[in-house]
């Protein structure tokens, strides 16, 4: 899963949050959002050098 994560396949990290969530393995599912975060804002800083990540990171979590 290491690989997966440096790549950046946030579609699967995604979804390995949400299945920890239904599973109610709540730590988890916090872990894996935390490190879609961290990517999110490492991307906006670096290629958009914004400083709202979280209105980025709060639509890539909500699927829009």
């Amino acid at each position: 899963m290491e690989n997966l994560h440096e790549m950046q396949c946030m579609w699967f990290e995604l979804e390995c949050a949400r299945a920890y969530h239904r599973m109610c393995k709540y730590g988890e599912a916090l872990k894996k959002c935390h490190e879609i975060d961290r990517v999110c804002y490492v991307l906006c800083v670096v290629i958009d050098g914004c400083v709202h990540h979280i209105s980025v990171a709060s639509k890539f979590l909500s699927g829009e």
